[in-house]
């Protein structure tokens, strides 16, 4: 077994200090962030650790223990920075390094986030999507000028946009609509035309947002080659189906052409999508599983219809639709459901459902077709874990961490019920 690159043991006393004066919700998050920490040192692989530190960092920082989350980043990214220099893992250890680069922009800290990026010695992709995230988390601290910095001098033309709808002097959407409607590239145009629409969907203007997918779509049968239609069909399919233009969504996924191979993917997708937003539910069914039989990894399609059918009081419905999935994403399902059960009162049913998800979390086989690379079943523990928090269960889920034998799923579980206390102290 390989031994952790470094000991959490010589952190954990330190990590938290002045804190007896805090609230109970406070303390609480205190003793398992500290938990995390704990196992995150019995992590035996670099990357795992690296990944899980990070995780803790982040949430570190969202319930106010800044400089002890700056600790946990540092280690996370030197442990990422020595990894085995292998070849065949260079894609793996910069996205890992990324990743750890991104907790810590979420966590708040946009200047450390910047200057653990500069480190990666990396041209892949990533490094544009990481720049793209510090633009949009930039507009969200104030700071107009260093987004629009960002935005104009990478042609982060979402970036700008939304620097014309939410800085205060320039909040006027129809100023944001005369920046759109500039942009020379066309395929860009339609992309803006969209995302405007979709933020004035948002803020209950239907009927203007529906005239901006419409001049959308627009330009871009008139003036879009059909391989530059791809993503903007997809983006305006979802567009409509939201705004309840039902028909208009329907009318373009009929348009969908098999330029690629994940054309009917997308084509059974958008159709699922469409009919839950619709509450036409029998229908999605359908299309769920006629995805499933030819793309596996497509189960995520059964935990949104379950999920719809819980919110709509289906609570029967939805236990039938969880009776056809797999490991991957039946767990966040039942966890549907038990909110379902909770939100009528049913408690003893919500909290039986728990159970049984904990039991099929920890029994199953970790799943190759697992949501977020590489997680893996980790994710589980820690979506879990979080929904056990959220309905005041987190002495229960920290019970049943304890038992687990993965100190990966440990430090990832723990993270959840920080995440799920976290959000209940700022309900």
């Amino acid at each position: 077994m390989t031994r952790p690159l470094f000991s959490c043991a010589i952190l954990i006393g330190s990590l938290f200090p002045g804190l007896d004066g805090q609230d109970a919700g406070g303390k609480a998050i205190q003793d398992v962030l500290k938990e995390a920490l704990q196992a995150a040192e019995k992590i035996p692989d670099p990357m795992g650790q690296s990944q899980a530190l990070a995780g803790i960092g982040k949430i570190q920082a969202k319930a106010g223990f800044k400089d002890q989350s700056k600790i946990t980043f540092n280690k996370a990214f030197r442990i990422a920075e020595n990894v085995e220099n292998d070849p065949k893992k260079k894609k793996q250890i910069c996205a890992l390094q990324f990743f750890v680069a991104e907790k810590m922009l979420e966590g708040g800290d946009i200047s450390g986030a910047i200057k653990t990026a500069d480190k990666i010695n990396d041209t892949d992709y990533r490094r544009s999507s990481f720049l793209r995230q510090v633009g949009h988390a930039y507009i969200d601290s104030g700071d107009w000028k260093k987004a629009m910095e960002i935005g104009e001098k990478l042609g982060f033309e979402d970036v700008r946009l939304d620097i014309a709808l939410k800085k205060p002097k320039n909040g006027d959407w129809k100023g944001a609509y005369e920046f759109v409607i500039s942009l020379k590239d066309e395929y860009r145009r339609a992309e803006m035309l969209v995302r405007l629409g979709d933020y004035l969907l948002g803020k209950d203007k239907k009927q203007d947002a529906i005239k901006l997918f419409f001049k959308a779509r627009k330009l871009m049968e008139e003036k879009l080659k059909e391989s530059l239609q791809v993503e903007i069909r997809r983006s305006l399919v979802d567009a409509f189906s939201e705004a309840g233009e039902t028909k208009t969504a329907l009318h373009l996924v009929d348009g969908m052409k098999s330029l690629d191979k994940y054309a009917d993917y997308y084509r059974e997708q958008a159709l699922v999508n469409i009919y839950i937003r619709s509450k036409n539910l029998p229908e999605s069914l359908r299309h769920a599983r006629k995805s499933l039989e030819k793309w596996p990894r497509t189960e995520y399609l059964f935990l949104r219809i379950a999920t719809a059918q819980a919110e709509a009081g289906d609570l029967k419905g939805a236990k039938k639709t969880i009776g056809e999935m797999r490991f991957g994403y039946k767990v966040n399902a039942m966890a549907e459901l038990s909110k379902g059960h909770s939100k009528r009162g049913n408690k003893k049913l919500a909290q039986s459902i728990h159970k049984e998800a904990m039991e099929i979390a920890e029994s199953a086989a970790e799943d190759p077709l697992q949501k977020s690379f590489p997680l893996g079943k980790a994710e589980t523990f820690y979506d879990l874990s979080l929904a056990l928090a959220e309905a005041g269960e987190a002495d229960a889920a920290r019970a049943w961490l304890a038992r687990q034998k993965s100190p990966n799923w440990q430090a990832w579980g723990y993270l959840g019920v920080a995440q799920g206390l976290l959000k209940k102290k700022s309900k």
